[in-house]
């Protein structure tokens, strides 16, 4: 492939690369640079002022529409790669750098030009002239507000609420210091910060005198490409090393080594065996007598033959200086297989992430906004408590919502809520979110679509009637999303729940209105017959069922007064207030805290159409009036709980 360059090339080097990147000039030059294979359109200066005082979370979502709109700029795409990883969000950088890539091969048949393959090699090693400095992060108010939206530390501490886990990785770290090697998975879902106590542990490691490899598995596999990556981010600054005792190897290695494909054979041993003890004898040669690690992410998408040469690392690191280190979700495949195989025969030990608690979720957030903890304001954290799941990104994620969207503000030393916090999903962790549905079949797909509506939990014998499936067919999807980990069991015979409950939220967001309200309507025809009211009252309001809703809240409040749920009752009885007109008598009752008495059975949507004789129910609703809205002169049974005799009826 050719390769394409700027306009205004940068300096040689990467040092000079990443100043490029990080100013908004070419050095020389009284204007900022312009990828040549971008449309010609730059960024607007606005957007190198913004990333030059620190707004790279805010900038984010202003990028990403600049780049569906300038698909092949360099430049535009450059600028969204810096904006992530300054934002915390390392690994979004980075496939949004392969997004590129892609889309430059696929449409012009080129690599990107240096500059942005630079900028990958500074992220891929944590470069710290990418980090915003400190001037740049005192940020200037806006015309608009005396208090201008501050600069979140996304990434924010580096490691939160994993203090046995990083005991452990420390005590590993100094044993390879020492000469005595050894292996350690980490396994976490999507979101749980892998990547960054990974990161963690190679700061750990560069500090004790350890040589760091890095390199990470993708989607789709590519063979090898983890240990590749993780060999050319040593070898491409000091070259391949000329030892005798590597001579042998070579022809193995130049699978994995560009430098020594001349040495390529046709009789040359191609047995992965071979090549594994061929990587192994370079990477303790690249250590030295210091030792190394070696550390290999994202282990699930990894090609088969990549965990084979894995396999014979892990028994055999123990006699080298070598501390190999490999994170991967736990999707049951050949990773999770090779880390629990490894595990049982005690050649590598498997630390397994749980989300955060309250305190931890807490702690994450003071470190992005950079204040103490209990100077973050209540109701984001209630927010993040209720919504992330105690998912490090997810926590990040929403409060890069929260700052882009004005409702958090920074106002001297602290920040202060300055509107109502967004009930949505932020669109970069949606599409995360979402992207794991879409790669469902089109059936799992529709009935994830049908469930979201019912909330995170939701019965599936219900989910399944309103997608319409049979019970073959709820099954099949049931355990094609329990395995995707999109969906949970919830102990209860028929129950499940969406395993984030941003997932649920993410996928009605997804929803028009008319489809959110046609879904709803089916889904609580299905939720009724089951006996749900609170949550069939919910999906009728949904579906603009108003009457419905007003009814099944009723009897849900009925149902709560019988329990002696008083307060239940009372916020029940609001919420029908607030769909259909009540009689004095059900707002005195309000008042004074005092069970009211209802119906005690209610018009389903199949009954015969019926009259009613026009007399008071003794609850005080009057049977006679129909509640606004209905477009009926003949009012159904009195929706308060409780008990009271219905009005006289008769068929029609």
């Amino acid at each position: 492939m050719r390769t394409g360059s700027a306009t205004c090339g940068p300096p040689s080097g990467c040092g000079g690369a990443v100043r490029w990147w990080t100013s908004p000039a070419c050095p020389g030059s009284t204007s900022r640079p312009t990828g040549s294979t971008g449309s010609g359109c730059a960024p607007p200066w606005p957007c190198w002022s913004r990333l030059a005082l620190g707004e790279h979370a805010g900038l984010v979502p202003d990028l990403e529409q600049l780049t569906r709109d300038h698909p092949l700029d360099e430049q535009i795409h450059g600028l969204l790669i810096l904006s992530l990883y300054r934002s915390g969000r390392q690994a979004d950088a980075l496939a949004a750098y392969r997004r590129m890539r892609r889309t430059l091969g696929d449409e012009l048949g080129i690599d990107p030009g240096q500059a942005l393959r630079d900028l990958e090699s500074a992220i891929l090693r944590q470069d710290p002239a990418l980090d915003v400095s400190p001037a740049a992060a005192v940020r200037r108010p806006g015309p608009e507000s005396p208090a201008a939206v501050g600069a979140l530390r996304l990434g924010g501490p580096s490691v939160v609420g994993r203090r046995d886990e990083m005991a452990v990785l420390h005590g590993l770290v100094l044993d390879a210091a020492r000469g005595a090697g050894g292996a350690v998975f980490l396994i976490g879902e999507a979101g749980l910060g892998k990547t960054r106590l990974a990161g963690e542990v190679a700061r750990l490691a560069s500090g004790a005198g350890l040589r760091v490899l890095r390199g990470r598995a993708a989607s789709p596999p590519v063979q090898f490409r983890p240990l590749s990556e993780a060999l050319l981010s040593v070898l491409r600054k000091s070259g391949p090393p000329e030892a005798p005792e590597l001579v042998a190897y070579r022809p193995a290695l130049s699978r994995l080594v560009p430098e020594w494909r001349r040495e390529q054979s046709p009789d040359a041993d191609e047995s992965l065996v071979v090549l594994a003890e061929a990587v192994l004898r370079l990477i303790v040669r690249v250590g030295g007598q210091a030792g190394a690690l070696l550390v290999l992410e994202d282990l699930h998408e990894a090609d088969a033959d990549t965990l084979a040469v894995i396999d014979y690392l892990l028994d055999n690191a123990g006699q080298e200086p070598l501390l190999v280190l490999g994170t991967l979700r736990p999707d049951p495949g050949d990773a999770l297989k090779l880390a629990r195989t490894a595990q049982h025969r005690r050649a590598a030990s498997v630390l397994e992430l749980d989300r955060l608690a309250g305190d931890a979720v807490r702690e994450m957030a003071a470190g992005c906004l950079d204040v103490p903890a209990e100077q973050v304001p209540e109701p984001v954290y209630e927010r993040l408590l209720n919504t992330s799941d105690g998912i490090p990104l997810h926590i990040e994620e929403l409060l890069a919502g929260m700052v882009s969207d004005r409702a958090l503000v920074r106002t001297g030393p602290g920040w202060t809520v300055a509107g109502r916090l967004p009930a949505g999903v932020p669109v970069t962790l949606a599409a995360t979110l979402v992207g794991r549905a879409d790669r469902l079949s089109p059936r799992t797909r529709a009935f994830l679509q049908v469930a979201a509506p019912l909330g995170r939990d939701f019965p599936a014998a219900a989910a399944g009637a309103a997608a319409e499936l049979d019970d073959g067919e709820l099954l099949s999807c049931l355990r094609e999303a329990v395995e995707a980990h999109l969906l949970v069991a919830d102990g209860d015979l028929g129950g499940f729940s969406f395993r984030h409950a941003l997932t649920a939220e993410a996928l009605r967001d997804q929803l028009l209105p008319i489809e959110r309200a046609a879904l709803s309507r089916r889904a609580a025809e299905a939720i009724e017959a089951h006996g749900a009211e609170r949550l069939a009252a919910e999906l009728w309001a949904s579906a603009g069922e108003a009457r419905r809703a007003a009814e099944l809240f009723a009897v849900a409040a009925g149902r709560a007064a019988a329990q002696g749920a008083i307060s239940t009752q009372i916020s029940l009885l609001e919420r029908a207030m607030s769909l259909a007109e009540p009689p004095a008598e059900v707002i005195e009752a309000l008042i004074d805290g005092t069970p009211t008495r209802a119906a005690s059975t209610t018009r389903t949507r199949s009954a015969p159409a019926r009259t009613t004789t026009p007399r008071k129910c003794t609850c005080g609703w009057p049977g006679s009036r129909p509640p606004p809205g209905t477009g009926s002169r003949a009012s159904a049974s009195c929706p308060t709980p409780g008990g009271c005799s219905a009005p006289t009826t008769t068929s029609r």
